[in-house]
């Protein structure tokens, strides 16, 4: 896990988790950061996401005062 790539990802997680904790919801439209989102879940879509990468944004987007939550 010490590629410079894995790096920047963790870098990223630790950004929006930041904004997320701050604000409650992901950034508006035309941020970086939310270019940044939308890509991982074109690559969480297509499959190509490593699984800890994968588990580390769906933990983060869950944690979304806003996301939406199962019916039990």
């Amino acid at each position: 896990m010490g590629q410079i790539n894995d790096q920047h990802y963790i870098a990223f997680c630790e950004e929006l988790k930041a904004y997320v904790d701050e604000h409650g919801h992901f950034p508006p439209k035309h941020t970086k950061l939310l270019h940044k989102i939308k890509y991982t879940r074109k690559k969480i879509n297509q499959g190509v996401l490593e699984d800890w990468k994968k588990e580390l944004f769906l933990s983060i987007a869950d944690s979304r005062k806003n996301a939406s939550v199962s019916d039990d």
